[in-house]
């Protein structure tokens, strides 16, 4: 708890300070879902691909891997992966034949996005490939974290 009493949620931003303050100012600005994560002990955390800066057709299983180091080293948390939106829809339309987005696997906690960065400022896009732009609403990380949460309750 911070100074007021209120349950502060960790956030690990590890070498990514940038996206862990968004992470934080989402937070700040959804103060249930907020709570729920701090009085539950769950942190969020941010991760990369494992070749932080990688476009090749393997983005995918990257970003993969990146979210396997980060479970193995943080344990239940809620997973955000940082990337570069230029990647990320490269990644992307190199799967439209297939008409699916890749999900990633979460073997503990859960993942809830992508936040990409490009050259025309910042977004968000969700685990299931939908983009919400710079403001995704509280209620789509409720939903995934709920789940989660459940044996917490």
């Amino acid at each position: 708890m911070d100074e007021r009493g209120t349950h502060v949620t960790r956030v690990v931003d590890e070498d990514d300070p940038v996206t862990g303050s968004l992470v934080r100012d989402y937070l700040n600005r959804t103060p249930g879902l907020a709570d729920r994560l701090a009085q539950a002990g769950i942190p969020v955390v941010v991760f990369m691909s494992a070749d932080r800066w990688d476009e090749s057709p393997a983005y995918f299983e990257l970003m993969q891997r990146g979210l396997d180091a980060a479970i193995a080293k943080h344990g239940t948390a809620v997973y955000v992966a940082r990337t570069t939106a230029g990647y990320l829809f490269k990644a992307v339309r190199r799967l439209l034949d297939r008409h699916v987005f890749p999900r990633l696997a979460c073997a503990r906690g859960v993942f809830v996005g992508y936040i990409a960065f490009g050259e025309g400022g910042v977004g968000f896009c969700d685990a299931t490939g939908k983009d919400w732009g710079v403001r995704p609403p509280s209620a789509l990380f409720d939903a995934a974290i709920s789940g989660m949460m459940a044996p917490y309750r």
